[in-house]
């Protein structure tokens, strides 16, 4: 009995037992609560440190200057040597046409241009024999001429005062007179004919830099004929990959006409960033670039950013004049590059989606 009396004096009164339990739980509520507040903070803390000096958006996505291929020359296609999806490099023959139009215009633009040339040759030489030979005879005729005319003319003067002493007869004074005014006669005409082969050696002249003028127009119609049938073979511009190629073999092809379409292997990214996180933003900083499809990460520069807002430069610009105003926060494209290299180990088409992320420190 004794025992069971000191049971029941040790035990605590249900009372005491609640109060002690609900300190202990209040107890473990305060540290839970004390925990979750830390860890919001150290969270909210280390959101506040990455996200600091750093800007991102998920609407970006992947571009490149794509190369269509067309024909320049109307012609029948001889030959294809790729297929759709396939790998070229710049240069890399992609159709040939059938050239032997071509060559044929480009034989008979050769014959003119030989028969222009010879024709040059020819007009040259006669210039040259112009400005020598019959220049130099005809001045020669002058010379002798003139002298002819000069001892005639002294002759004469010598006779004159013979012919009023009555030394001499009438008819040899008349005789002498005549002789001067055919050596004047004489010597008029021979300058004369020195002036009509001067003029004729000037027109061989004009007329062996006409031809000349012809030899040029005919090798520049071969030059322009050989261009063309150098058209016959279509070659890649750039390195890429092939696609849309809807070209086929007979096909009969127009200047202009689509064949198919080289998308580079270097691309870039073009990401739409809110006008509200462009204030610290400028070329040449720091990027990231991860991929959608595979996660991958590249690094990457900020290229340039555009001088207007997409909505802008879309086909359909907003009209806010009209009374319907209503301020959304626009976008504005970014330019953002990276190697080659790791683009295409990530494996980069145009048009996939990816998210960009900026250091603007």
């Amino acid at each position: 009995m004794s025992d069971i009396k000191n049971e029941e004096t040790a035990a605590p009164a249900p009372a005491q037992v609640g109060s002690e339990g609900g300190r202990a739980l209040r107890a473990k509520l305060k540290r839970i609560f004390t925990i979750g507040g830390i860890t919001v903070l150290v969270l909210g803390a280390a959101l506040a440190i990455y996200s600091h000096n750093r800007v991102s958006t998920d609407d970006a996505q992947v571009d490149g200057h794509s190369a269509p291929i067309s024909a320049r020359v109307s012609g029948s296609v001889q030959e294809i040597l790729v297929q759709d999806n396939q790998v070229v490099k710049a240069g890399q023959v992609l159709v040939k046409l059938d050239p032997r139009d071509l060559q044929a215009e480009v034989a008979q633009a050769q014959a003119s241009l030989d028969a222009a040339i010879a024709d040059a040759r020819k007009a040259r030489l006669s210039a040259v024999q112009g400005r020598t030979s019959d220049m130099a005879r005809a001045r020669a005729m002058v010379a002798a001429q003139a002298a002819i005319s000069e001892k005639a003319q002294a002759d004469l003067a010598r006779l004159a005062p013979l012919a009023q002493r009555a030394e001499i007869s009438q008819q040899q004074f008349d005789a002498a007179k005549a002789e001067a005014k055919v050596a004047s006669s004489q010597l008029t005409a021979a300058g004369q004919l020195f002036d009509a082969v001067r003029q004729e050696a000037g027109s061989r002249q004009a007329g062996a830099e006409a031809q000349d003028a012809k030899t040029e127009k005919a090798k520049a119609d071969l030059d322009a004929l050989k261009l063309k049938l150098s058209y016959c073979t279509i070659t890649a511009p750039v390195d890429g990959i092939v696609t849309r190629k809807t070209v086929q073999i007979g096909q009969v092809l127009q200047p202009g006409q689509s064949l198919m379409t080289v998308v580079p292997e270097h691309s870039f990214v073009i990401a739409n960033f809110k006008e509200t996180q462009l204030a610290k933003m400028r070329p040449g900083q720091k990027a990231e670039v991860e991929v959608d499809m595979n996660g991958k990460t590249l690094d990457a520069t900020v290229d340039s950013i555009s001088a207007a807002t997409g909505a802008s430069m879309s086909l359909l610009p907003p009209e806010n004049a009209t009374g319907n105003f209503v301020k959304v926060v626009q976008r504005i494209p970014v330019k953002i590059t990276f190697d080659a290299k790791d683009a295409t180990d990530a494996g980069l088409r145009p048009g996939m989606n990816v998210t960009v992320t900026v250091f603007t420190k």
